[in-house]
């Protein structure tokens, strides 16, 4: 009876011992990673998780999380969305230029949709992916415009926004730039 219950002990210290070292080299491998933005006032991004699968690329200067195979467009959320885009003014715009983006933006419609390519995803404070933002080059009113979509929460509510500024392509950060970019952010390769 006695040496059961020592084996009973023995059992349980070893399982308790192994739940510790499991919880201890997650929290480790999670609060020591290189692949992390400080936010500033106690916030921290941190994009370990996403780099270890593979499928990510974490940019330590921005706090983007690019995907190194381009997500597609959420088409069948957008054209499903009541209000499908909401006009944002990110972009500090001359007043015609204004105009023109708002236009623009309210005239953007499920047939371009379609044409949407994928940019870079963007985490909050929580370390979870917040957003994935879509890009689409336009001409419009004569002139080259980058119309970008935003999809918040990242397919959970699919709330879209969108913005629209003057295309200058030595400018503009689409997935390629982002990708490059982002592979040489951080201290150590990804």
């Amino acid at each position: 009876m006695k040496l059961l219950r020592n084996n009973r002990r023995l059992l349980f210290t070893g399982a308790a011992l192994a739940v510790l070292l499991t919880v201890a080299n997650h929290w480790i491998s999670y609060y020591t990673t290189p692949f992390k933005l400080d936010t500033g006032m106690s916030g921290v991004i941190y994009a370990g998780q996403y780099v270890k699968t593979g499928k990510w690329v974490f940019d330590c200067e921005y706090g983007r999380l690019v995907s190194r195979a381009p997500l597609p467009p959420p088409i069948a959320a957008l054209k499903k969305a009541k209000r499908p885009l909401k006009l944002i003014t990110a972009y500090s715009l001359n007043d015609a230029d204004k105009a023109v983006a708002i236009q623009l933006v309210k005239d953007f419609g499920p047939d371009d949709y379609e044409k949407l390519k994928y940019r870079f995803s963007s985490q909050g404070e929580d370390s979870e992916i917040q957003f994935h933002s879509y890009y689409l080059i336009k001409n419009y009113s004569g002139r080259d415009w980058a119309v970008d979509v935003s999809q918040l929460n990242a397919g959970q509510y699919n709330y879209f926004s969108a913005a629209a500024v003057p295309y200058v392509a030595t400018e503009y950060v689409d997935h390629e730039k982002a990708l490059k970019a982002a592979a040489v952010s951080c201290p150590q390769p990804q």
